[in-house]
């Protein structure tokens, strides 16, 4: 269900939240600058069904999208208490669960970030969530902006700028040189994909006509290296975009890119003291930004050098010193990428600091390993929000299903076995759904919930799309309530296929 409301209502809206899900998640993403948008005023909620499955006993497991502009009167509201309260269900801000932003200072800020305004009307026991994705492109920022002495990025756009000019040069390849964005590193990986495939043309190109813009053959070199490391991020990316995704999917996905880049170039960390020391007068070694992890020139050669005769070719042509300041520079970019990345927390704290206490695990084969008092800290952290509308005997069967999953898990191997083929990237849905219906019911219902929360914001840049695209610089009379039709309308095939 999408809705949008003006900016002197009450976020009424939320009220939904509580009709199939006890513990809702929300998550609120910086609304982009946009000419048209300027005076609209938006919350959006969106209605995402994750999973929906009979076996769920009539649980549904929902997640619910707010698009907040943090300038407009209604995010000053988010912080009053007297919020109404909505029809059966009590206040919403009894009912929130996990907040999950993209970071942005006005989301995040310690007094008054949005994020924080709810932190501060909901019950205690609330997740803040930053989203790993945004905090995954800004090391991939960081750590490529140095390359070539930061020259790299500038050398690009020049050259970019003057392929998409050759007009004879484009009817020939049949293709035209694609634009690079600064604001997500994503898209170098397409950028950089397009100049390894048409390479050689290029480069005789540019040798016939000889341009000013034209970059050194080193350059080249760098452009394989940043196609090969962006595009193994991208596939993370695609991996972590998915509507189902839970938090420790996230966290499984992120551990296995680093460990991939770490294939590509064995990198060393996190580094005690002693080692530390050892290895900043080591001239074989290159340490990362934060000096916690160490890449060896050997292998970064060894990398580069199995890239290919087009590589090859170009390192012979390259004078020797040039080369080396060439490894050096990606050995530093390389650990102080692996760096960053064993670095992201998604969980945060108050201050937006890492929160390392991760969120509570919600897949059968981590609830078997918790123990009793596990549980019981769990479910005591989220008691006052179960309060509002469990009762006391439901919030005990929680503990006494996870008692029973963990004696079932023991004596039947059939079910020991279903459950011990899961792992970390497999989905709330499948890994329920070995469960036999009517059990553990609680326990589910109450995980269901906490797997509620947001693990990323990726999802919001395609609802900015959808409402730029319907109120476009021609429909500016367009009405709040208009719009909420033409969202909603976009979403009735799949409200129609829901059985609640």
């Amino acid at each position: 269900m999408n809705t949008v409301v003006n900016a002197s209502m009450e976020p009424e809206p939320i009220s939904l939240l509580a009709l199939v899900a006890w513990l809702p998640s929300i998550l609120v993403a910086t609304f982009p600058p946009c000419e048209n948008l300027a005076g609209c005023q938006v919350v959006r909620l969106v209605f995402l069904v994750c999973n929906v499955q009979p076996s769920f006993d009539g649980c549904f497991l929902c997640r619910f999208l707010v698009v907040l502009n943090p300038e407009s009167p209604l995010a000053n509201k988010v912080s009053k208490s007297e919020q109404s309260e909505e029809a059966g269900g009590g206040p919403w801000r009894d009912n929130v669960v996990g907040v999950t932003t993209d970071g942005e200072r006005k989301m995040t800020g310690r007094v008054k970030g949005v994020a924080t305004r709810f932190e501060a009307v909901c019950k205690p026991g609330m997740f803040r969530i930053w989203c790993a994705l945004h905090q995954l492109d800004i090391s991939i920022q960081l750590a490529c902006s140095r390359v070539m002495n930061e020259r790299f990025y500038g050398l690009l756009t020049g050259l970019i700028s003057y392929l998409r000019r050759q007009e004879k040069l484009i009817v020939e390849m049949k293709t035209k040189a694609k634009l690079v964005s600064d604001t997500r590193w994503e898209s170098m990986a397409h950028v950089s994909a397009w100049f390894k495939l048409h390479r050689t043309r290029l480069l005789a190109h540019l040798d016939e006509k000889k341009p000013a813009c034209a970059p050194p053959l080193s350059w080249w070199v760098v452009l394989m290296v940043v196609e090969k490391v962006t595009n193994l991020s991208v596939k993370t990316f695609r991996g972590l975009e998915g509507l189902a995704t839970l938090l420790s999917q996230q966290r499984s996905e992120l551990v296995i890119l680093k460990s991939r880049l770490c294939d590509l170039v064995p990198t060393e960390g996190p580094l005690t003291g002693g080692r530390r020391v050892q290895l900043v007068n080591d001239d074989n070694y290159v340490l990362s930004s934060d000096k916690q992890f160490a890449t060896n020139l050997v292998d970064v050669r060894g990398f580069v050098e199995d890239m290919g005769s087009f590589v090859l070719n170009i390192i012979q042509e390259v004078p020797e010193v040039e080369m080396n300041e060439i490894y050096r520079d990606y050995a530093w970019v390389h650990s102080s990428l692996v760096g960053g990345i064993a670095a992201i927390v998604a969980e945060r704290d108050s201050d937006n600091r890492p929160d390392h206490s991760e969120l509570p695990p919600v897949l059968p084969h981590q609830l078997v390993v918790l123990r009793g008092r596990d549980i019981s800290a769990i479910v005591s952290g989220q008691r006052e929000r179960l309060l509002t509308s469990w009762t006391l005997e439901d919030i005990d069967y929680i503990e006494q299903d996870h008692s029973d999953l963990l004696e079932e898990y023991k004596n039947d191997t059939v079910f020991k076995s279903a459950i011990d083929s899961h792992d970390e990237r497999t989905s709330f849905k499948t890994a329920w759904s070995c469960v036999p219906s009517g059990k553990f019911t609680n326990l589910r219902r109450f995980v269901g919930g906490l797997a509620t929360v947001f693990p990323t914001t990726s999802s919001v840049e395609s609802d900015f799309s959808i409402v730029k695209w319907e109120k476009n610089v021609t429909r500016q009379s367009l009405t709040d309530f208009s719009l909420e039709g033409v969202l909603q309308s976009k979403q009735y095939a799949r409200l129609e296929e829901m059985n609640i």
